[in-house]
């Protein structure tokens, strides 16, 4: 059975492990990573003292930061922040019980940028009551945000989640094959007013209107690198089609 609590290793621990193999690239991929600003600033405080620089990305949630301790982490070797922003508008944010708000995420967004810290914006799209309307909003706010970086996934109703739950017994599951479960081409809830195939038109908007910006044209620009290139096609032809 799951716990319903976030549980955290000692700081230790996590450092001992990373002089142990001498880690120098290091991804957090929890999304709770700084809910606990004491265990930030005490593993921020030890990562410095190790005898070789680390590069750290980390998830988190935009709820949970500050302007202090992004700075704190800026200089321990943290590079860039993930945040599960998900929605633009603030009613779908609370129906779908997300703790977070959209002030949040711009607060959050521009404390990151300020302390100097890339920023990587995880968007999603066709939530639990969203439409038209609510998903454009999604899409502006990606675009106002002006991240590094941003994903545009398809809100994917998983068995035994309460959204699972609502798709199911509200008729508008329509793929339960658990590859049809990918959150980033495969849209299998059919709402009021939120189709699948509107989910999937919002989701092609999303890509061009952010990836052929400024934003996105300088993104493919930096990470350019020529082993790369078939990738980065392939999947942006993937996404538009």
């Amino acid at each position: 059975m799951n716990e319903s609590k976030v549980r955290f290793r000692p700081v230790e621990t996590v450092i001992e492990e990373i002089k142990r193999y001498h880690l120098t690239n290091i991804a957090f991929h929890a999304d709770t990573a700084t809910m606990n600003k004491r265990w930030i600033y005490d593993f921020c405080n030890r990562v410095r003292s190790l005898p070789f620089k680390v590069r750290i990305v980390t998830n988190s949630r935009v709820d949970t930061v500050d302007l202090d301790m992004l700075k704190e982490m800026k200089a321990s070797g943290f590079w860039m922040v993930c945040y599960g922003v998900e929605s633009g508008d603030d009613e779908v944010l609370r129906l779908n019980k997300k703790e977070a708000t959209v002030q949040q995420a711009r607060d959050a967004v521009r404390w990151t940028q300020d302390a100097g810290l890339r920023v990587w914006t995880y968007m999603m799209l066709g939530m639990y009551s969203d439409n038209a309307k609510t998903m454009q909003k999604t899409i502006n706010l990606a675009c106002e945000l002006d991240a590094d970086i941003c994903n545009f996934a398809i809100s994917a109703p998983y068995p035994g989640t309460e959204w699972g739950h609502i798709a199911e017994t509200s008729g508008w599951l329509k793929d339960s094959r658990w590859e049809a479960y990918d959150q980033n081409y495969s849209a299998q809830v059919s709402q009021p007013n939120c189709t699948l195939e509107l989910v999937q038109e919002y989701q092609k908007r999303a890509y061009y209107q952010w990836y052929l910006s400024h934003r996105g044209i300088k993104f493919l620009a930096n990470s350019f690198r020529p082993e790369y290139f078939d990738y980065f096609v392939r999947t942006i032809c993937d996404h538009l089609r």
